[in-house]
């Protein structure tokens, strides 16, 4: 087993979820965990956020109204984000979770979600964008 990397208050969460019970327990979970935490009750609203905050990591509800969780994702990737995204949903299927992932999803978990399984997902994930972000910069530099 990996050891959990330290979190620092640069590790900013966006949570983009329409039901504010979800976004309440969440937000205190994980910034008692020692996460920077921004909160967004819509895929619109996620859009206009992320400009301005920019995550290094998106818990993102798949059925929403307006911009579902899959819309706001693939408009994310046209516009060349490259953010880590976890999907939270209560209405998820396989299919559903399959395609998330081939999109580039890092993970896909059904709400309720365990709180070391979301810790667990949420470490992992921004671990793996912090590495593949020093691999870039690095490259950036050799050329």
């Amino acid at each position: 087993m990996d050891p959990t990397p330290e979190v620092t208050q640069e590790q900013k969460i966006l949570i983009v979820d329409d039901t504010p019970a979800n976004i309440d327990v969440l937000d205190q979970f994980l910034e008692k965990e020692g996460y920077n935490i921004s909160v967004a009750p819509s895929g619109e609203a996620a859009l206009e956020l992320a400009s301005r905050i920019v995550p290094d990591l998106i818990l993102l509800d798949v059925m929403m109204p307006g911009i579902s969780g899959i819309g706001l994702h693939r408009q994310l990737a046209e516009m060349g984000n490259q953010l880590p995204i976890i999907y939270l949903t209560g209405h998820g299927d396989l299919p559903m979770g399959i395609q998330a992932i081939k999109r580039g999803a890092e993970d896909f978990l059904e709400k309720p979600v365990d709180d070391t399984v979301l810790l667990n997902a949420v470490s992992n994930a921004l671990a793996r964008y912090q590495s593949n972000s020093t691999e870039q910069l690095q490259t950036t530099k050799l050329i």
